[in-house]
């Protein structure tokens, strides 16, 4: 007797609504991750520029010295001059220089070029605590742009002032740094393409027979 052929297997393919929701579902989970999964690195690299004590690159937290000191001498009547020692002091932000790098790390002032404030703009002991604490309202205004321009950048590169309509001129980077500067996620969720990506190009199925005994 010949076997009868097995049931073929059919998926029903997914709903538009289904496709939609589950893409939506996978964008959110992406949104909340991935700002979390780089806030953590970049707090990470900071606490250990803090907690560790490291001197930045710009001398902005600490300034080193050398002093020359003249003591007496018990054995000559004149004095006595050791070598020069290296000696290092904390560098002091804030109204007044009230705030030491020593032991607040996150100290700021406000920036100035040529003697004039910049914006929004601040100065501290760690480049990154002062940018992160900074805003972004000198780029807002092309006047403030032209005046970075002309103290570091010597080429003709033309820069336009942010839209203030994108987000608030107001707002700290680190705010910005938190939802990774993105000011809206948008989701194009195509389901014909999705049908056409997913669809089988072909189908086969494979059957074995034995001969019945005689």
């Amino acid at each position: 007797m010949r076997p009868k052929p097995p049931d073929m297997i059919d998926f029903p393919r997914e709903s538009q609504a289904n496709v939609e929701t589950q893409a939506i579902a996978a964008i959110n989970r992406f949104r909340i991750a991935t700002p979390r999964t780089f806030v953590r690195m970049l707090d990470l690299i900071r606490y250990m520029s803090q907690g560790n004590g490291i001197v930045s690159s710009t001398m902005s937290n600490w300034h080193f010295f050398l002093l020359n000191r003249t003591v007496p001498s018990s054995y000559f009547d004149n004095t006595y001059t050791p070598p020069d020692s290296l000696f290092s002091e904390p560098r002091s932000y804030g109204e007044g220089g009230n705030c030491s790098c020593s032991t607040n790390a996150m100290c700021t002032s406000a920036a100035t070029l040529d003697e004039r404030f910049l914006p929004g703009f601040l100065v501290g002991c760690e480049p990154l605590e002062a940018l992160l604490q900074s805003t972004l309202i000198c780029l807002y205004n092309l006047t403030c742009i032209n005046a970075l321009k002309n103290m570091y950048i010597s080429s003709n590169l033309s820069i336009r002032a942010l839209d203030p309509t994108l987000s608030s001129p107001n707002i700290t980077v680190r705010s910005l740094v938190d939802i990774l500067m993105i000011d809206r996620w948008e989701n194009n969720t195509i389901y014909d393409q999705y049908y056409s990506s997913c669809a089988p190009l072909q189908c086969s199925y494979s059957l074995n027979e034995r001969a019945d005994r005689v």
